[in-house]
């Protein structure tokens, strides 16, 4: 196994991990994004492995406070995120507690949560086997989520290139036909997503893919037309 790490800043306020693996003749990418809260310190997203390194860095920017688990996928490595930040609240997606026991989990994300002046957070229904909560981050006008919507832009690595192209989103960003399958009320998504669309935003930060930087709002509509 091997594995990167690239920490950067995606606007002020608001940065990201891109963590890569190769694992099982695989290459695996996650993003976990970190967002200053200000005086509330820091808020881990989709936290990836954090190794002495990467902390030493995360650091500088400030003390970590919360550690969200954004859908009931995205968990596998906030309890070891927890272990490293022992003082930060562990926060939930809707039932992750049920599926995860022995996680720390101390507050369950609901529609309009809220983490400081600059971060809400929305559920996305419908979906029971995901139960993601998006999040609005105000001063950068950015909508970040986790598997809502994908975006690979470019995969070297041939079979992980055929995954991508197996589930629909190799090189169109959008929803892939996992998640299709596992929306069982298209009524409740369409509404929920039709409520994320109140939110002013520019970019989309996912875990899987390139950051949407242009046409953001229409990627997102043209993404989850299908329910409608």
């Amino acid at each position: 196994m091997r594995e990167t790490y690239s920490l950067r800043e995606i606007a002020p306020g608001l940065a990201c991990v891109d963590y890569e693996r190769w694992e099982k003749a695989l290459h695996f990418s996650l993003r976990m994004c970190i967002v200053d809260l200000g005086s509330g310190g820091l808020l881990l997203h989709s936290p990836v492995p954090i190794d002495d390194a990467l902390a030493a860095q995360i650091e500088a920017l400030g003390a970590v406070r919360y550690l969200v688990a954004p859908n009931l996928g995205h968990h596998l490595f906030v309890e070891a995120a927890h272990e490293r930040y022992p003082a930060a609240q562990v926060c939930g997606a809707p039932g992750l507690s049920a599926k995860k026991p022995g996680l720390p989990i101390e507050r369950k994300l609901e529609d309009g949560a809220r983490f400081g002046e600059t971060l809400r957070a929305h559920c996305l229904r419908g979906s029971p086997a995901l139960n993601e909560v998006t999040f609005y981050h105000e001063p950068s006008r950015s909508l970040i989520c986790t598997d809502f919507i994908q975006n690979i832009v470019h995969e070297d690595h041939f079979l992980t290139r055929q995954l991508w192209r197996a589930i629909g989103v190799y090189k169109v960003a959008g929803q892939n036909r996992v998640w299709r399958r596992r929306v069982k009320d298209r009524g409740a998504a369409l509404a929920s997503v039709d409520a994320m669309l109140d939110w002013d935003f520019e970019r989309v930060v996912m875990a899987h893919g390139t950051i949407v930087e242009e046409n953001a709002r229409e990627i997102v509509i043209a993404a989850t037309d299908w329910m409608r």
